[in-house]
């Protein structure tokens, strides 16, 4: 959450793909680990990561951290009374009540149940060789190459700057070890069932 995943899914829509339910009737928004399917699940997972205290700083703008946090953590002990009230005091109380470590571990290592997952960085995602590659893994299937260069212009034409903005001074340690992993990866890499990953050229 807080890393544009209502305005991929919303692009894709558009396209006429399918997507997970941005009112979250199908309770597959912001998951805490690769869901279970049977033989008619998903072909192909996105994964949107990015900077934690970013997308928490998001969350406090909208107004919904708690909720946020109750959901990708999977703690229902979280309570109004005892969450930080603002994003200052988050970070000062350095607790990771997002569980984002646990999150991104899950995503990038987890068995599926048959699917492959892209892991996708925000940041970067507008990039033209970065959109590319993403509209050819979800779209690839039913596009052609004419429609899939349409739609990577389109979608690389949309990126904007940051809602939310995080003071330089900010910092968390609880988050460093995390963000020295997303850091490592490329932008968008692709991993099997297995967790195994692969390179997309």
């Amino acid at each position: 959450g807080g890393v544009g995943s209502t305005e991929l899914s919303n692009f894709l829509n558009r396209h006429g793909l399918s997507t997970n339910l941005l009112t979250d009737e199908d309770n597959l928004r912001h998951i805490r680990s690769p869901p279970k399917y049977g033989p008619e699940g998903p072909r192909t997972v996105v994964y949107l990561y990015g900077d934690p205290l970013a997308s928490i700083a998001s969350h406090y703008r909208r107004g919904h951290a708690l909720h946020q946090a109750i959901k990708t953590s999977g703690n229902p002990s979280l309570k109004e009374a005892t969450f930080p009230a603002s994003f200052d005091a988050y970070a000062l109380q350095g607790e990771d009540l997002f569980g984002y470590v646990d999150h991104f571990d899950n995503w990038l290592r987890q068995p599926t149940s048959g699917y492959s997952v892209v892991l996708l960085r925000y940041e970067r995602m507008f990039d033209i060789d970065v959109a590319r590659k993403l509209m050819r893994l979800v779209a690839g299937h039913v596009r052609s190459i004419a429609e899939l260069d349409t739609m990577t212009k389109e979608f690389c034409a949309m990126k904007r700057l940051r809602s939310s903005s995080v003071p330089s001074s900010a910092s968390m340690q609880v988050y460093d070890s995390l963000c020295c992993q997303m850091n490592s990866l490329p932008p968008l890499v692709v991993r099997d069932a297995n967790g195994e990953i692969r390179m997309e050229d």
